[in-house]
């Protein structure tokens, strides 16, 4: 304004867009938009000038077709019940307001207090929220049969005592197969049975885990299942994403077709925005399930571990491996496997007895650990259901406050939006108001430019006039000289 007022319309327009540039967010942009276009229709850069007219009318117009819809509710709860859904991103498309306008209307009377309201409840429904889904995912670990991942040093011993009993089982799978060696090739009866049996487990018995690189494979091994569908979800997700920015895009092209003059069907237009509004209902009921999906995830992702299911196939694993392969050296060292298979089972039969004393230890100590877990886990499931009661209260507490700020807010909201509808609605007016004065000056050019061309015109055939006079006067006929000449 410093440089409007020195009559420096250069410096000033460019003083605005400086402005426009360094500070796109601000309040004024708009004004100083229309101040720019004034300018440069005053320094006479017509097309500029009708550029940003249009630019701010195309921008703004929109918006207050919107917030006009907004303020078509009487019901002062509907402003705080949409203000807080678009705060948490749960209305459709074709009902959140312009970003903007919010924005405006926080700035305006008693604004700030208002909408403090709103962003606080939020922040303690979705504080709320994150809490029940965090009881949700304790209460299924504690549930699941790897519970003990939630007691470190429990955990601890149950990986040593369960690496010991695997140690046990890797040294039955080598007396198994020194036994395949010293036994024929093919056995009948009931030894043959059994060492049929003892086969199909052996491959298991050897994939056991008995070093803390083996359980931490194995467990990274169930977290990289869990993380690929992870990602196949997030690929899905995406492709969401892409069907709404589509979806997005047609609605612009519809809305610009219809501010730029295109001419179309009344039906069809309505035919696709009918369309439209069907396929982003059926986004948002596929960004519900990928949500829900997405948290099925992360509980089946806590469940991966110690004593999953997994684990249970090694102990039934190695239980049946014990009982066939016991069975079978007593089998063989009563010689039904031949004179070698049954000095070698004779000589195993101790070896294999320690190891059922050393399992049977190792058992109980796993069992006494177990038992541990158990107690620990139902102390936390009980700290977890006042918890969840605590959480309870504190949503009831919430919706009273709620309740109660829906009135005062509500009202706060439909004045300052009132507000801004006023502030928007002038914007558009004087954007219309500029390309009517860009026409008006065009014309008044162009007209003046006629003007001065008819002068000259006018001009010149007065010249003309004059110099025939001249001729005329001095007794020379223009036609009768140039029939001499020629």
């Amino acid at each position: 304004w410093v440089y409007v007022r020195l009559g420096d319309v250069q410096r000033a327009e460019r003083a605005l867009e400086v402005l426009s540039i360094s500070d796109p967010g601000s309040s004024f942009i708009a004004d100083g938009t229309l101040l720019r276009a004034d300018l440069l229709l005053r320094a006479g850069a017509f097309d500029k000038a009708l550029q940003l007219y249009l630019s701010v009318r195309e921008q703004y117009e929109p918006m207050t077709a919107k917030v006009d819809k907004f303020l078509e509710n009487t019901d002062v709860a509907v402003y705080y019940q949409k203000l807080s859904q678009q705060q948490m991103d749960m209305l459709d498309q074709n009902d959140q307001l312009p970003p903007i306008a919010v924005r405006w209307a926080r700035e305006a009377e008693d604004g700030p207090a208002a909408f403090a309201v709103i962003d606080d409840i939020n922040e303690c429904r979705v504080l709320l929220k994150q809490s029940n889904e965090m009881v949700v995912r304790l209460t299924a670990l504690l549930g699941a049969a790897n519970r003990a991942r939630a007691f470190p040093e429990l955990k601890a011993g149950l990986e040593a005592a369960i690496s010991l009993l695997n140690r046990i089982g890797h040294a039955r799978l080598e007396i198994a197969r020194g036994l395949d060696e010293q036994e024929p090739a093919t056995l009948g009866g009931e030894i043959g049975q059994v060492r049929d049996q003892r086969r199909k487990w052996m491959g298991l018995m050897a994939q056991l885990p008995i070093s803390q690189a083996d359980f931490a494979a194995r467990e990274a091994a169930g977290v990289r299942q869990w993380n690929t569908v992870s990602q196949e979800l997030s690929v899905r997700s995406l492709e969401v994403d892409q069907l709404q920015a589509i979806v997005n895009g047609l609605r612009r092209m519809l809305r610009e077709d219809a501010q730029q003059g295109v001419a179309r069907d009344p039906q069809t237009v309505q035919r696709f925005t009918a369309e439209l509004d069907a396929n982003e209902r059926d986004l948002k009921k596929y960004r519900e399930q990928v949500t829900d999906l997405r948290r099925a995830i992360e509980i089946g992702r806590a469940q991966t571990g110690l004593g999953d299911k997994r684990f249970q196939d090694d102990d039934e694993a190695r239980e049946q491996f014990r009982q066939l392969l016991a069975r079978e050296v007593q089998l063989a060292a009563s010689g039904q496997a031949g004179g070698d298979a049954q000095r070698y089972a004779q000589r195993v039969q101790g070896v294999l007895q320690q190891a059922d004393a050393f399992e049977d230890k190792l058992k109980t100590a796993r069992a006494s650990l177990d038992a541990q877990v158990a107690k620990r886990a139902g102390e936390l499931q009980a700290k977890i259901e006042t918890e969840r009661a605590n959480l309870s209260g504190y949503q009831a507490r919430l919706d009273a406050f709620d309740v109660e700020a829906r009135d005062l807010v509500g009202r706060v909201a439909q004045r300052n939006f009132g507000l801004v509808r006023d502030k928007l609605r002038g914007i558009v007016l004087r954007a219309d108001v500029g390309i009517t004065e860009q026409a008006w000056e065009v014309r008044e050019e162009e007209m003046d430019r006629v003007k001065n061309l008819l002068s000259e015109k006018q001009r010149q055939s007065d010249l003309l006039d004059e110099e025939l006079k001249e001729v005329r006067d001095d007794g020379v006929d223009p036609s009768k000289a140039d029939a001499e000449k020629k």
